[in-house]
């Protein structure tokens, strides 16, 4: 029956260990000691000097300074304290490891590799990364969350154009450029000598219009083929019908077949852009018109 270790808690104090019941083999250790009895798990406080059984049993276990082992000379008030509960049954063993030497929990500045985690960090993570606060760039190209609203009447208005800055165009800037100049694109095919209308334009009331177009036809079972060019000066005036002011323009025709024509002609609130094939003659046609109007 033998001390199996000791440790200095330091005031003359130990704790040891043995491996006998202290209640009845004596243990030599210094009053106020802590005996620990390695069959059992049992705490005892010794509670005279010498080899005695004068020991009481702790229902509490005690609480050690364990300074010596985890600390050394650099910072003397950190201490390390092990506190228990009453109702921890005697068969439950509860291991201490006192850290290894090179082991120094006070100094900030060692380096330490953490064990592997990026899975916490990303989407869905228990811990996962919100760049929404962060300054600088990321490496990586980022898509826009939506806020066109932002833009448009909103908190970031993109500025309006004018004549020093750049920017959008303005509601009243779009319409004045309406009045100026209307471009439009229209077809048809045509497989006879029939009058056929390849456009209609329709005129506001109380409204003057210059309408020119150019036609290009192109037979698509033979070589033949026209290109041509009309203008009219047109109008309609109090509720009336669309006018055709004067003669038609025909500044410019060139055609492989002198049937193939084109013409601008009224018909009720309507100007029409109207073109003549040939039978048997199989035209796709082109035009492309342009309508400035002042009201």
């Amino acid at each position: 029956m033998a001390i199996t270790g000791a440790v200095d808690l330091g005031d003359g104090l130990l704790a040891v260990t043995v491996d006998h019941d202290p209640t009845s083999v004596a243990t030599d250790a210094p009053k106020g000691s802590v005996i620990i009895e390695i069959s059992t798990g049992n705490w005892f406080r010794k509670d005279d000097d010498g080899a005695t059984t004068n020991v009481t049993l702790f229902t509490t276990l005690p609480i050690a300074d364990t300074l010596p082992l985890i600390q050394g000379d650099v910072d003397a008030t950190k201490k390390f304290r092990i506190e228990a509960d009453t109702n921890i049954p005697t068969a439950t063993t509860v291991v201490m490891t006192s850290p290894g030497a090179d082991f120094e929990p006070d100094d900030k500045a060692a380096s330490r590799t953490p064990t592997a985690h990026a899975a916490s960090h990303q989407n869905g993570g228990a811990d996962e990364i919100n760049v929404g606060a962060l300054s600088g760039l990321l490496a990586d190209n980022q898509n826009p969350t939506d806020h066109a609203a932002n833009h448009t009447d909103g908190v970031d208005d993109i500025q309006s154009a004018t004549a020093s800055q750049k920017g959008l165009a303005t509601a009243a800037q779009i319409t004045k450029l309406d009045a100026l100049i209307t471009q439009t694109r229209e077809s048809v095919t045509t497989t006879d000598g029939t009058l056929t209308t390849i456009a209609t334009i329709a005129l506001t009331d109380d409204t003057a219009y210059y309408l020119k177009c150019d036609v290009v036809g192109r037979r698509t079972d033979a070589a033949d083929r026209i290109t041509a060019r009309r203008e009219v000066s047109a109008f309609r005036e109090a509720a009336g019908a669309a006018t055709i002011q004067g003669q038609e323009g025909t500044p410019f025709t060139r055609r492989s077949d002198g049937s193939y024509r084109v013409e601008i002609n009224a018909s009720g609130n309507n100007i029409l852009i109207q073109v003549k094939g040939k039978t048997a003659h199989t035209i796709n046609w082109e035009v492309v018109h342009e309508l400035v109007s002042v009201a």
